[in-house]
């Protein structure tokens, strides 16, 4: 017979999932370094926001704010600094933001021993406005910072996935 894990455990576990995905894949792909930041730290402008809905066995969405000039160091590095269209960039932005997803979707699943997917990346200049809904039980937010800015990022979903887990 299996131990059913308590779901404060499980809910800490997918924290350091988040916190160690986001910051790791970032500095593979940018060569940025991303550290978390404790209390409430205002939104700075101007922004691009990502986001990306999960589906299956997790129902949430995760959310980006990065700073302007964050995603432009992240797009740059991640083309190799070649001359770019607007669409190209926003390709490079939105890849950018699947992968660190997909890292951290991909641990989560692993962890659970269960399927998620999720969307492609929905992205903007500017705040989505989507962060003002509320249709999800559980709500996790992480502030990353570095000398180009600070990162926001919030992870939603139904709690009672865990339940069964």
């Amino acid at each position: 017979m299996t131990q059913k894990i308590p779901t404060h455990k499980l809910i800490e576990s997918m924290e350091n999932i988040v916190i160690h995905g986001f910051c790791n894949v970032t500095q593979r792909l940018s060569s940025i370094q991303l550290e978390p930041e404790e209390g409430i730290i205002l939104t700075q402008e101007p922004v691009y926001s990502g986001t990306i809905r999960l589906h299956g066995f997790l129902d949430g969405e995760m959310l980006f704010l990065i700073p302007e000039e964050m995603a432009e160091q992240i797009v740059f590095q991640m083309s190799h600094g070649r001359p770019m269209s607007e669409a190209e960039w926003d390709g490079y932005f939105k890849e950018y933001l699947n992968i660190v997803a997909g890292c951290m979707i991909s641990q989560i699943g692993n962890f659970f021993g269960k399927r998620v997917r999720f969307s492609l990346p929905m992205v903007k200049k500017g705040v989505c406005k989507e962060i003002t809904k509320n249709e999800f039980q559980f709500c996790s937010k992480h502030d990353f910072s570095n000398e180009l800015g600070i990162v926001h990022f919030v992870f939603r979903y139904n709690k009672v996935v865990l339940d069964g887990a």
